[in-house]
């Protein structure tokens, strides 16, 4: 699992990006950060279930560019009882909006944010 540069826990949000390859993850991971997301990686498959116990993020972000490895990822993710409570949002493919990602990332994230306060 890869941390942002800063190593340790950011006060805002954490986000987990799962799959994809390396250079798209990291190119994500560079706008996050910029954005203020504490921003963590991990490559799919069993990985991206121990990154998500570790990590306890607010949000995954997973890519479904590959459906049959980034459907089995959320499959995963949804079964485990540490992990099935953290929102999940695909990314169908490597080319991502960013003014599109925000605004899903601020709509899960004020719907999570609203569920602990209450």
């Amino acid at each position: 699992m890869k941390r942002t540069p800063s190593g340790t826990r950011p006060r805002g949000h954490i986000v987990l990006i799962v799959g994809g390859d390396s250079e798209a993850r990291s190119t994500l991971a560079t706008l996050l950060a910029s954005a203020g997301f504490g921003v963590l990686e991990s490559a799919d498959g069993p990985e991206s279930l121990k990154a998500a116990r570790a990590a306890r993020p607010d949000v995954i972000l997973l890519d479904l560019s590959r459906p049959d490895i980034g459907f089995e990822d959320a499959r995963r993710l949804r079964s485990d009882r540490e992990t099935r409570h953290i929102p999940l949002i695909g990314l169908p493919d490597r080319q991502v909006d960013a003014e599109v990602l925000f605004e899903r990332l601020s709509a899960v994230l004020s719907r999570t944010d609203r569920r602990h306060t209450a």
